[in-house]
């Protein structure tokens, strides 16, 4: 953005105050995290880190967070959505799922629809000796 451009800069301050006031009221901790200390040691886009491990966190955490996922899914009308529908074309059986479980199914769609948000750690460059750090 340009400096001298007041309108966008006000919007990306807007835009900012509402991702801070956000981040204060709700549960980011795993995912974003990591993704600061993987962006600080491989100066990976910020975005980016959060996408690679948001999905492999919201499934490792599914046991626990089953009434969030649901919640999710009904929050967001996933049934109404296009990346539900492709789902279902492909698998009719989808519809009989657990919603925490197509919620999830539908992330990782979404996921592989966008492209480069599937990036595994070592596609990111990232050292597997640095998992420990």
């Amino acid at each position: 953005v340009h400096k001298s451009d007041l309108f966008a800069r006000y919007y990306i301050a807007m835009a900012s105050t509402y991702a801070g006031m956000a981040f204060g009221s709700s549960d980011v901790g795993a995912v974003h995290c990591l993704s600061e200390t993987l962006g600080g040691m491989y100066d990976i886009a910020h975005g980016l880190a959060n996408s690679a491990i948001l999905y492999e966190t919201m499934r490792l955490h599914q046991p626990f967070i089953r009434h969030k996922l649901c919640r999710l899914y009904r929050a967001t009308q996933m049934d109404k959505k296009m990346v539900y529908q492709m789902l279902l074309q492909q698998d009719a059986s989808v519809a009989r799922m657990e919603k925490d479980e197509v919620f999830l199914l539908c992330l990782n769609r979404l996921r592989s629809e966008i492209g480069n948000v599937l990036q595994s750690f070592h596609e990111l460059n990232v050292s597997t000796a640095d998992y420990a750090r």
